[in-house]
């Protein structure tokens, strides 16, 4: 088994941002909300970034118990920052992309069998947005220790020895 772990000053620098930039301008928002109107806004706000802000202080809980941002099994690969599994014979593609953060990108045989293991009706939301692009599932590997390339190497290895 291969362990991922997480990228502790990346982390803790979004923590920090995080709490400075998205939480102080919320709460100055509601602090000179003066009707119902004013409240609707923040609260959009609070929803689209209260969830990655969650995976965040999730990844520093991780960190703090050790626990790997990624695992690759022989079976599967097991995402602790996105809080999901996925077996390497679902998998029909994988893919590197590059852009504004650097994703591992999944196609699957059937969406189903993953979101059927997304309890959180919010996550499984999200996930579902995500999969319009035709993408399953990606994993946003800005957090995870090391080059992006050579991670999606070490995926994309596990990946090819699963299927021999």
């Amino acid at each position: 088994m291969n362990n991922i772990a997480y990228h502790k000053l990346n982390v803790i620098l979004y923590f920090l941002l995080g709490i400075v930039f998205y939480f102080s301008i919320i709460v100055l928002m509601l602090l000179k909300a003066t009707k119902i109107v004013h409240f609707i806004f923040p609260l959009i706000l609070i929803f689209i970034g209260g969830y990655f802000y969650y995976r965040i202080v999730k990844a520093i809980f991780h960190i703090i118990i050790k626990k790997p941002m990624i695992e690759l099994t022989s079976e599967e690969y097991i995402d602790n920052f996105n809080g999901v599994n996925v077996k390497w014979k679902d998998i029909k593609l994988l893919l590197f992309e590059d852009g504004k953060a650097p994703f591992v990108v999944f196609y699957l045989s059937q969406n189903s069998l993953f979101y059927n293991q997304i309890k959180n009706p919010f996550k499984r939301l999200f996930y579902k947005l995500e999969a319009f692009s035709g993408k399953s599932l990606q994993t946003n590997i800005r957090f995870a220790k090391g080059k992006n390339s050579e991670i999606y190497k070490e995926i994309e290895r596990e990946y090819k020895k699963s299927q021999k």
